[in-house]
């Protein structure tokens, strides 16, 4: 890598080059995160540079996880890239490399299930570009990252189908949170002469739907 000025604080990494498959590049990064920052930082992320990540998905993953433990997450994919360089094995490429380094010198796998394959979503055609076409699908809306991305239009055509179902979704809780508002104001405002019958409150929402709403609420404060 040639020595430029970046507005991002980009590491060159000595005796590192743009050369294809980057192996090389992928194992002197951790080697250079282990040194420098590995009690820093609770987690690392390895990413390409065509990857869209949903960081709020991917919050919501890792404070699930006990980051004390030893744990290597991704998606295992395979491809033909890399293929006869470094003695892998037909449709494997570095990725697969590198997950095996880490298992051998390290003792973790990389996790390996289905569950994984979704949430870090891979998929890719000559013929039929998946991320490139109908966006509102459900391994779209479920997955945490999504590869690859290569063209800048379809990276912020992604970005702007996440930001719109944000919206929607942000809709859809003031309407709940408004019902709720509406029976706390007609339950308080309700005087000792005139309280209302128990089929009346329940009447105002569902009794199951109202007491989950007030427990999620509290639970995001």
């Amino acid at each position: 890598m040639t020595q430029k000025k970046f507005e991002l604080p980009v590491v060159s990494l000595p005796g590192v080059d743009d050369s294809y498959p980057p192996l090389k590049k992928s194992l002197m990064m951790i080697k250079y995160m282990h040194n420098y920052h590995i009690d820093e930082y609770e987690w690392f992320m390895r990413a390409d540079d065509d990857l869209y990540v949903r960081n709020d998905k991917l919050e919501g993953l890792l404070r699930s996880l006990n980051s004390s433990d030893d744990i290597h997450l991704g998606q295992a994919r395979t491809a033909a890239e890399g293929k006869g360089k470094l003695h892998l094995l037909p449709g494997d490429n570095y990725y697969v490399e590198l997950g095996r380094c880490i298992q051998r010198y390290a003792g973790v796998p990389c996790t390996l299930s289905y569950e994984m394959r979704s949430l870090f979503f891979h998929n890719y055609t000559a013929n039929k570009p998946i991320l490139y076409g109908d966006l509102n699908t459900k391994a779209i809306n479920d997955a945490i990252t999504l590869h690859p991305l290569k063209e800048p239009a379809y990276m912020y055509r992604l970005h702007s189908h996440f930001m719109n179902k944000r919206i929607q979704d942000l809709q859809h809780e003031g309407v709940k949170l408004q019902r709720v508002l509406r029976t706390m104001d007609q339950l308080l405002q309700a005087n000792p002469s005139n309280r209302l019958s128990l089929q009346k409150k329940l009447s105002l929402q569902d009794k199951r739907d109202f007491h989950h709403q007030l427990a999620v609420n509290n639970t995001e404060k």
